[in-house]
């Protein structure tokens, strides 16, 4: 008889256990009002040259790849190769419940310290990449305005301004 209550309770406690990791998160937390989004990520190689490139064509592949792992759709929309090889920008429309919650915080600039492949003295090499992720909100109307006046950006003078512009709500 005790035998079998012990087994009993290793049982219910390895469920137990289970259910405090799986079930209770998704019971603390409130529904996200952005899990049916579609996502936009958009990569721009920064320092580091071709390195940079070649570090955008991985990390766009990590995306994609992510993305099918996670049974989301992904397209890539644009996608400007580099001539020694990489990618210079791409922009990837990643859609599926809970891609914008899952990669946000992806935003900002990823950087790696490696040696390239094409480096002969062995020097370690810093390359960045600027990503930026957003979400795709259908029915609603943007315009770039370009002026072509002077405008203080940090106390520096620069000719020409862009501003993004609200239109409203697209009419169905």
């Amino acid at each position: 008889m005790r035998s079998l209550a012990l087994r009993e309770y290793e049982t219910l406690i390895s469920t137990l256990s289970r259910h405090i990791k799986t079930v209770f998160p998704t019971l603390l937390l409130p529904k996200s009002a952005t899990a049916h989004l579609s996502t936009l990520i958009e990569l721009k190689s920064g320092v580091g040259g071709s390195e940079a490139s070649l570090f955008l064509s991985n990390l766009l592949r990590m995306y994609l790849r992510l993305s099918s792992c996670a049974g989301w759709k992904a397209h890539v929309i644009s996608n400007n190769n580099a001539d020694g090889g990489g990618t210079k920008d791409a922009i990837v429309e990643i859609k599926g419940v809970g891609s914008y919650d899952a990669l946000r915080w992806e935003s900002g600039v990823h950087r790696v310290q490696r040696v390239p492949a094409t480096e002969t003295s062995g020097r370690v090499h810093t390359s960045t990449v600027a990503v930026l992720v957003g979400l795709k909100v259908s029915g609603i109307q943007y315009a770039l305005d370009v002026s072509t006046g002077f405008a203080s950006v940090n106390g520096r003078f620069t000719r020409g301004t862009k501003r993004l512009v609200f239109l409203g709500r697209c009419k169905s």
